[in-house]
């Protein structure tokens, strides 16, 4: 039986062939994305960590050290940088140590700066 002149085509699937391998590789870039992201925060927040205990530390050298007639501000720097942190600030107010420190962590090949500031002295009655 002939149909009225038309040719007779086939409908035809469109070709999908290595759609799948790219949706596969798509996920584990966004998972690899996700990973480096996770790795750089827990960085950033260990860098933090280290620095407020470094400025803790030397916030505490600094009164201790006020107190017997030293120079408060040099024993904090001395013992920041043995905590892995540079001393950025270091003021005597009154019987308190007024401290801030910095560390420099490489996150992803750039390089950071992460502060933390303490307070140290006497307690008050």
């Amino acid at each position: 039986m002939r149909s009225c002149g038309r040719a007779r085509t086939r409908w035809r699937r469109p070709v999908e062939d290595g759609s799948g391998t790219v949706l596969a590789l798509s996920l584990v870039a966004a998972i690899v994305v996700g990973i480096l992201f996770t790795a750089a925060l827990s960085n950033v927040a260990f860098a933090h960590a280290k620095a407020q205990n470094a400025a803790d530390f030397a916030a505490l050298a600094a009164a201790s050290w006020e107190q017997l007639e030293g120079d408060g501000c040099k024993t904090a720097g001395g013992i920041a940088k043995r905590n892995g942190a540079d001393l950025t600030s270091c003021r005597i107010r009154d019987e308190d140590a007024l401290v801030t420190v910095s560390v420099r962590p490489r996150v992803l090949g750039l390089l950071w700066q992460v502060s933390a500031h303490s307070r140290a002295g006497p307690v008050s009655p």
